[in-house]
């Protein structure tokens, strides 16, 4: 039997993501402003997990990945000699990490959606 993922669960989890450095701006401009978008992402979602550690309910909805930024940050990274591919590259990382918290949150409310 798998073990049910609690609120606490998703607290140790974001603290531990917390101790990742959010990636420095790039030079390129195009990277640039995929940084700007991922800092926004990041904002939404740092805002959703307090609000579940708090004890707020959340909507299904805002426990989604951003497939549009992470489309764009892909694209930009697999550019051969591309100024800004490396950086994309360690946006992307930070991305992963964002999307395996809103993972871990859709487990805390479970497949039915509901607050238990």
């Amino acid at each position: 039997m798998q073990k049910r993922i609690t609120r606490n669960d998703l607290a140790h989890a974001v603290e531990d993501f917390m101790k990742t450095p959010f990636p420095a701006r790039s030079i390129d401009e195009e990277a640039d402003g995929l940084h700007a978008d991922l800092l926004l992402f990041d904002s939404a979602v740092g805002d959703t997990m307090m609000t579940m550690i708090n004890g707020g309910r959340v909507p299904w909805e805002d426990l989604h990945a951003d497939p549009e930024l992470r489309q764009r940050l892909e694209h930009l990274a697999a550019l051969e000699n591309a100024a800004g591919a490396a950086d994309a590259q360690l946006y992307l990382e930070y991305l992963n990490g964002l999307d395996q918290l809103l993972q871990l949150a859709r487990a805390v409310i479970g497949k039915s959606r509901k607050w238990k």
